[in-house]
């Protein structure tokens, strides 16, 4: 029988020789069943083999397997600390200690503020434009990296973030795949029901005219227009993704499974830190369904849908698309009813949340520059001399000023202001001077780059006639909607509300902060993965 310091020994030595088995790959796709097996060890450990361990009962056992498992972890984690530091093949990247040890440091700084993208912005301040802000994670703040890591083209494939829902592609959303050559396939049939975007023109239209009428309905009182524009966003969705009315903007709420993804949205994005936590955690029976009741009432209306679907119609929403590829047998289809019901649900989430923050960034920056809003309005009443009566979409889709303050709006707050994670390839990959090596997680950090002052004059200051010198927006590191093969595929849909509804309320209103504290909601705003916005309380008077 060994003795109690060689047990220990060995049980160390077996962490060490673990941390060496876990170095490269993604180890956290296995981790529920490497911690069954862990557990499993133990109980065998305890209730079967007490004389093994030099024990004669069962809490004697229980104290040196605890021991044991003690040695093992400080082998397996002091391991993997030392190599992370010194060994590891970004050690020479610069960043804070923490960040290169674990995922839990940017758990951490979420849970603290949950700015996310302000820190990194002052890690690159102090670091420079290479920063290494997780174990073998690297963030670059550099345009010549845009092309690199997004593309078009690009070798490198979307991060672990992405697998969060599911390790097991055939059950993804789109949006979750990671592979090139899956993503792309299943892409074919989305690209085609996004670009049916004529027939989505009347449903948005319905809702703007709608949230007018409930901007005329308050009478120049102060209203949250925070509140009020996801509602429209989440209207307007519905309808488009399900062809259903949410009816959030009638009630001016929203609705009660919204609020409850809204109230946990903190916890949601520290778990998104870790990517590995929240698919584990979701493996636990109906705690998915507890967590997210809107994604069970995405999953329902749309099996609601199917049943009333006429085979063979022509499809009026972009579900109707997905459902007649599956029903077809098109390749592009999804693989499975989970994955179509998961398409369903994230299309309205993704579509919704970063639009509505788009459009109250707009009306911010609209109340705040009464200047700008002064010549946003000239220019609308030169198209539309009469007010809404001669307003059409033909004449605001491309008029140029309104876009200049779209574009001004998203490169000061993006809906995702931190960088959208791709994983290089085995060669790794060359960013000018810089050679990142394979299997590296990178990103370029939106908000970051976006207000860089070596490619924005007075960066951090909202001129939207800069945009007439800069033309296309891809001469310029601006990617609110990323490029490349994983490009936002509802952009044409997000623009179209943004027009319309911005053009409409212009039009009509005198846009102004409800009080001086108001003008704090800029720097309040969360880094939840999307943006999260604080109440902001506007008035609109009406122009005529």
């Amino acid at each position: 029988m060994e003795s109690t310091a060689t047990q220990l020994l060995a049980s160390g030595a077996l962490g060490v020789f673990l941390s060496l088995a876990v170095r490269q790959g993604e180890i956290e796709k296995h981790l529920v069943t490497l911690l069954a097996l862990f557990a499993l060890a133990n109980v065998f450990l305890v209730v079967w083999a007490p004389a093994n361990l030099g024990t004669t009962t069962i809490p004697e056992a229980l104290v040196r397997v605890l021991q044991l498992d003690g040695a093992l972890m400080t082998g397996l984690f002091g391991n993997i600390v030392l190599y992370r530091l010194f060994f590891h093949r970004l050690r020479n990247v610069p960043g804070p200690v923490g960040a290169r040890i674990s995922r839990f440091y940017a758990g951490y700084e979420t849970w603290k503020h949950a700015q996310m993208h302000r820190h990194v912005q002052s890690l690159h301040q102090q670091y420079g434009d290479v920063v290494r802000i997780g174990p073998r994670e690297v963030s670059i703040c550099r345009p010549s990296a845009i092309r690199a890591i997004y593309g078009p083209p690009t070798r490198c494939t979307k991060g672990p973030w992405y697998d969060q829902i599911t390790h097991d592609n055939t059950k993804k959303a789109m949006l979750g795949l990671r592979d090139l050559k899956l993503h792309s396939q299943r892409r074919r049939v989305w690209d085609l029901g996004v670009k049916a975007i004529h027939q989505y023109q009347a449903p948005v239209l319905d809702k703007s005219k709608l949230l007018v009428a409930k901007i005329r309905e308050q009478q120049a009182q102060p209203m949250d227009i925070t509140n009020w524009m996801s509602c429209f966003a989440f209207d307007v969705m519905g309808k488009i993704v399900l062809g259903t009315e949410l009816g959030m903007l009638q009630t001016g709420q929203k609705s009660a499974e919204l609020q409850q993804m809204d109230a946990s949205a903190r916890s949601v994005a520290v778990t998104g830190t870790i990517p590995w936590l929240p698919s584990m955690l979701l493996q636990i029976p109906v705690l998915g369904e507890a967590l997210n009741p809107f994604r069970v009432f995405c999953h329902n209306v749309l099996d609601e849908k199917r049943k009333t679907m006429t085979k063979g119609s022509e499809p009026k929403d972009v579900i109707s698309w997905l459902i007649q590829a599956q029903e077809k047998g098109d390749p592009s289809a999804a693989y499975t009813d989970i994955a179509l019901k998961d398409d369903a649900w994230v299309a309205i989430i993704a579509g919704s949340d970063t639009t509505a923050t788009a459009m109250t960034n707009a009306v911010f920056y609209l109340a705040a520059h009464p200047a700008v809003q002064t010549k946003l309005q000239q220019k609308l009443d030169e198209l539309f001399p009469h007010g809404l009566q001669d307003w059409s979409y033909d004449s605001v889709k491309d008029f140029k000023y309104l876009t200049y303050v779209i574009n001004e709006t998203l490169r000061l707050k993006p809906s995702v202001p931190g960088g959208l994670a791709r994983v290089t390839p085995p060669q790794g990959l060359q960013v000018d001077d810089v050679h990142i090596p394979g299997d590296v997680v990178v990103s370029v950090p939106t908000f970051t780059i976006q207000r860089d002052e070596r490619y924005f004059d007075q960066a951090d200051q909202f001129i939207p006639e800069r945009w007439e010198s800069i033309g296309n927006s891809a001469n310029v590191p601006f990617i609110p909607f990323s490029r490349g093969v994983y490009d936002c595929v509802g952009k044409g849909i997000a623009w179209m509300e943004m027009r319309m509804a911005l053009s409409m309320i212009v039009l009509e209103y005198d846009i102004r902060l409800a009080d001086e504290a108001q003008r704090g909601f800029d720097g309040k705003e969360l880094d939840n993965f999307v943006q999260e916005l604080p109440a902001l309380w506007t008035t609109f008077r009406a122009r005529r």
